[in-house]
């Protein structure tokens, strides 16, 4: 038997958004604040482009949003954030901050595949650590959502560690979210399948892969 909550009021309430510079982050941050009114973390490696997206969200609805410059694949990135988690108390957290790369497996990638690895596994772990002990604490609802892909559910050719990647991150946070005993906190797991963003532009897939071209969605 499932049990359902009731729904998580994040009107006026803080949410932490990974990735949010770009791409699904950015269209998930202004669907959280201009449509449910909510104030934003917005962690992202490029400050300047969180920054001109917070402008365009105010512009819109005049909610907080504060910028944190952090890239996950590292120890401060990640303190950064959670300096941010300890200061405002958000209410919920989407885990969107992934990157790939595209091409054969071989001695040439080793070090594209590490940054891989540090982003899409070590920080997403780390940080999800911190969140879940965070709101754990708290006498309130709150969520987690993590930000997979369908990728993650089949073998992934010319991205194999994104892929490997991604199904790490699915199986964890339903682990995660198996072994939870504290009542008031959700945590929930989104699997999109291809989506045309700064991801595949900066890691080349949008130039090389005919399928990247062919059936992405937009944000």
């Amino acid at each position: 038997m499932s049990l359902r909550l009731p729904a998580l009021v994040i009107q006026n309430k803080w949410v932490l958004i990974t990735g949010a510079s770009s791409g699904l982050g950015a269209s998930l941050a202004r669907e959280i604040a201009i449509k449910h009114g909510a104030n934003l973390l917005l962690a992202s490696r490029r400050l300047h482009l969180t920054e001109d997206l917070a402008t365009s969200i105010q512009a819109e609805r005049p909610v907080q949003i504060v910028s944190i410059e952090a890239d996950l694949s590292h120890a401060d990135g990640i303190a950064e954030v959670v300096k941010g988690i300890v200061r405002y108390k958000p209410v919920a957290a989407v885990l969107n901050a992934g990157i790939t790369r595209y091409g054969p497996v071989s001695t040439d990638m080793v070090e594209a595949d590490r940054a891989i690895v540090a982003t899409n596994i070590m920080g997403f772990t780390e940080l999800l650590h911190h969140l879940v002990t965070h709101f754990s604490s708290a006498d309130e609802r709150r969520a987690i959502l993590a930000v997979s892909s369908l990728g993650g559910e089949t073998t992934l050719p010319d991205q194999a560690v994104y892929g490997a990647s991604k199904a790490y991150v699915t199986n964890l946070t339903l682990a995660v979210r198996a072994q939870l005993k504290t009542p008031h906190l959700s945590i929930g797991v989104f699997i999109p399948g291809g989506i045309a963003t700064d991801m595949g532009a900066l890691s080349g897939i949008d130039a090389r892969s005919l399928a990247y071209r062919w059936g992405m969605s937009s944000p």
